[in-house]
């Protein structure tokens, strides 16, 4: 029995039979239908006919639920054209499935991460940068949103809702928009600046000294002086003749001498055991830096001002954005294999899918 839609009644008088066709997920290689034959019922007590409901696919569904996620599944590793192409769709049908697909993945947190990372990515002309939300400990992408800033972040920020005040850690790049985000959003969070990306700018003084030297150095060392890795890479990552050569140059040249060491010191700075021994060590180091130089390391004073605690806070809660690097890594893949997006949405739910984000699970 079935209810009429009309009146409400419950009505057991069949008035015609519909064969229905929908397709299901191949077979061994071949396409499948399923057969479904649908009842036409007439009212008893109104008289009105009525189809009953697609209980198995659906309201106007041509297909099942396991073909729609097939083809959904299809699209993190597949064109949208080829995957209709492969299944004889329209390309219409595969982004609906994909979308409804998504939807029953992707979902609210069930609990605020403690560590969260942000960081930035260039989308390309057309979108321009995509600001996303980490949560490293759990391997996950939070969420993203398009542009970059703090109004992007403190967007991003405001989904947590009441969890924000469970955030104990952030940790970001030397960003001044981020950190106005964090302090707005997450108060009671702790700001971490990446380790790798100070020791990116500490280096960058180091190129400065280097390109210095390149200038006018002698024309057989030229060639071993641009092998950069000499003297970024650590010394442990050196075969014994490259360090050989290093130690030569740095013999020859010593106010590339006095840049690598500093990097050297600098790197020491990050192996102490708490934040006290740490600040000591910067202090050090930034003492160094003023009376003996090289001076393109006197620019990073900025950066050793402003950001002074957001780096110390390293030794609080030691994370990096490591993770977040390699998912900007993966996320730049399938915009390189999607040859650009120009919906976002179906960028965004492809990226979080694609990354194995499951937040509803």
């Amino acid at each position: 029995e079935r209810p009429c839609p009309h009146c409400g009644q419950e009505t057991n008088l069949v008035h015609q039979y519909h064969r229905q066709l929908k397709q299901h997920r191949t077979l061994w290689g071949q396409p499948v239908f399923l057969e479904m034959r649908r009842r036409r019922f007439r009212c008893r007590a109104c008289g009105r006919v009525f189809m009953e409901p697609d209980e198995v696919c659906g309201p106007r569904r041509r297909s099942t639920q396991a073909f729609r996620t097939e083809l959904a599944q299809g699209c993190l590793t597949e064109t949208v054209k080829a995957v209709a192409r492969r299944a004889e769709v329209s390309e219409g049908t595969v982004r609906r499935a994909f979308h409804e697909w998504a939807a029953t993945k992707l979902g609210p947190l069930e609990a605020t991460p403690k560590i969260l990372a942000l960081d930035e990515l260039w989308l390309g002309p057309r979108q321009g940068y995509l600001t996303a939300l980490y949560a490293p400990q759990e391997k996950q992408i939070v969420q993203l949103h398009v542009g970059r800033g703090q109004a992007s972040a403190e967007k991003l920020l405001d989904q947590l809702g009441t969890g924000e005040e469970d955030v104990e850690a952030v940790v970001m790049d030397m960003s001044e928009p981020y950190r106005q985000a964090v302090r707005q959003c997450c108060p009671h969070a702790l700001i971490v600046v990446d380790k790798f990306h100070v020791l990116a700018h500490v280096l960058r003084a180091l190129q400065h000294v280097w390109a210095q030297i390149l200038a006018d150095a002698e024309s057989a060392d030229v060639r071993l002086l641009r092998r950069r890795s000499l003297f970024t890479a650590n010394t442990a990552s050196l075969s014994a003749a490259q360090r050989q050569q290093r130690e030569e140059l740095l013999a020859k040249y010593p106010l590339l001498a006095a840049g690598w060491k500093l990097v050297q010191d600098f790197r020491h700075f990050y192996e102490a055991q708490d934040r006290d021994q740490a600040v000591a060590r910067l202090d050090q180091w930034w003492q160094d830096v003023c009376q003996h130089g090289p001076q393109p390391f006197t620019r990073l004073r900025h950066m050793l001002t402003c950001w002074r605690e957001e780096i110390l806070n390293y030794f609080v809660c030691p994370i990096t954005n490591g993770f977040a690097e390699g998912k900007n890594n993966r996320i730049k893949v399938i915009l390189r294999s999607g040859y650009g997006y120009r919906n976002i949405d179906n960028l965004t739910q492809h990226i979080l899918m694609s990354t194995g984000t499951e937040l509803a699970a």
